[in-house]
């Protein structure tokens, strides 16, 4: 889901195809705020070098429905890459947004705005096989994970600003405080490591209490808790508190186990 609640929409990633559909979840303005953005034009010369193609669709074509939700949900806008799609992550503003196709070496990651269909290459050459990139809630700063590290860069400057040392052997997942301060990150050899940005490049803490790999790791948007959900069928829910107070370490709790 697109994280500005103006623009409700939904985007679909399958194989090489990136679907932009309706969420029905707005109102008639905001519905149509949507369909301006489908419906624009754009005469970027950078698909051509990027070999990324969009079309526009009046209803879901043959030719951009690749599966039966995507025909039921009317997919208006489809975006094609030259590579299968691993990874997809929203800007909090919900115009920009990235892509993370591994077997495309030199352009892995791909930076992408929805409202002038314009797409960017932001590095000549990935540092690694990328699994998971994230934008900054409020700073121009973008956190790219290969399968050791996690790399911070600013984008303004185009610069790296650290490297986080992972003790895990293949991250699969990361997430951000809302503080924008601390990083979350999950690997497939079950720890999960909490960063302080502030502090180190290496974990403040890391946890491990599931069975088997991690797949998925993220901060509540409002709370104070985060949770982890693995291979061995479980989440686990953690109270993880950061305080205003930069001489008082996180407090991170264990809260819960819900089993499938």
């Amino acid at each position: 889901f697109n994280p500005n609640r103006s623009l409700p929409m939904v985007m679909v990633a399958v194989e090489k195809n990136l679907y932009f559909l309706h969420s029905g979840t707005g109102n008639a303005e905001e519905e149509q705020r949507v369909e301006d953005i489908f419906t624009a034009s754009s005469e970027d010369t950078s698909r051509e070098r990027l070999s990324i193609e969009w079309e526009f669709t009046s209803e879901a074509s043959e030719s951009c429905s690749s599966v039966a939700i995507i025909r039921r949900k009317r997919s208006r806008l489809c975006m094609r890459l030259k590579k299968s799609l691993k990874s997809l992550c929203w800007h909090e503003k919900g115009d920009y947004f990235s892509t993370v196709s591994p077997e495309n070496s030199s352009r892995s990651v791909l930076v992408h705005r929805l409202s002038n269909q314009q797409s960017q290459a932001p590095f000549g050459k990935s540092k690694g096989f990328v699994q998971k990139v994230m934008f900054h809630h409020t700073k121009k700063i973008f956190f790219v994970a290969t399968k050791r590290f996690v790399r911070i860069y600013n984008l303004e400057k185009q610069e790296l600003i650290k490297k986080l040392q992972c003790p895990a052997h293949f991250i699969s997942s990361m997430s951000l405080h809302r503080s924008g301060d601390h990083v979350i990150v999950g690997s497939y050899d079950k720890r999960l490591s909490w960063f302080d940005l502030d502090l180190s490049d290496k974990p403040y803490r890391t946890l491990k209490y599931h069975d088997r790999a991690i797949r998925s790791v993220a901060f509540h948007n409002s709370y104070p808790l985060f949770a982890s959900g693995s291979d061995d069928g479980s989440l686990h829910i953690f109270h993880g508190m950061v305080y205003n107070d930069l001489m008082k370490d996180p407090l991170i709790v264990p809260v819960k186990i819900i089993k499938a």
